[in-house]
């Protein structure tokens, strides 16, 4: 629409400057008449209001142009990021699935040696729920925990959990943090924080049911990696 006012505003003013020419050059006779006279100025003043209109008809059209091509680069942007999103969700989800099942497998594999759907020892139960949680948690963490102190160091967190009977997480709290420096002492209030939303993230774990009374109650310790 915009591109056809221009095309109209450019062909009146052509027509205008036309007429205004042949006005000028009649006034300039030396038989002219007032009459042409007038006529010719009006001519001239008239060619000059369309010229005029005629630039603004170009710089709308112009600038309409340039917003639609705008608009574009914006939406198609829009688009790759969010193809990008989508692709990098569903790598995450296959990486935490994969890690589920790699867990699963290891809980099945120690249930076997125990004798089928035994239930293990206390010990043996209380450190495979800790590796359990530890192999489904550390994706998270890794996702959730991108902390810097400035240096390569590393926290290790420990945390004490209150785990239903369906396997999910009913409370999490920090009981301790080791590997402070004066360099990293800023990142253990984050780091606490993102390993407990970590937790929470993954619920439920992949624990065996039979020892429910040795993991309802847990511990674990958590190491955050610090850039």
């Amino acid at each position: 629409e915009r591109a056809n006012e221009a095309a109209k505003a450019k062909a009146d003013a052509a027509r205008a400057a036309a007429n205004a020419k042949a006005a000028a050059d009649a006034a300039k006779r030396a038989d002219a008449t007032a009459a042409q006279k007038r006529q010719a100025k009006e001519a001239a003043e008239k060619a000059a209001r369309l010229k005029r209109e005629q630039e603004a008809a170009d710089r709308k059209a112009k600038a309409a142009r340039e917003k639609a091509a705008k608009d574009k680069a914006a939406k198609e942007k829009a688009a790759r990021d969010k193809a990008a999103k989508e692709k990098a969700a569903k790598e995450k989800a296959a990486k935490d699935k994969a890690a589920r099942e790699k867990a699963a497998r290891e809980f099945e594999g120690i249930g076997d040696k125990l004798g089928g759907n035994a239930s293990a020892t206390a010990d043996q139960a209380r450190s495979k729920a800790s590796a359990t949680i530890g192999a489904e948690v550390r994706p998270a963490v890794a996702a959730n925990c991108k902390l810097s102190a400035g240096e390569p160091s590393s926290l290790q967190v420990f945390v004490t959990m209150t785990i239903n009977k369906n396997r999910t997480l009913a409370s999490a709290s920090v009981y301790d943090v080791r590997g402070t420096t004066p360099q990293n002492s800023s990142q253990v209030e984050p780091a606490k924080q993102c390993v407990l939303k970590s937790l929470r993230s993954v619920s439920p774990y992949n624990l065996n049911e039979a020892d429910y009374d040795v993991w309802k109650n847990h511990k674990v310790q958590i190491k955050v990696n610090l850039k």
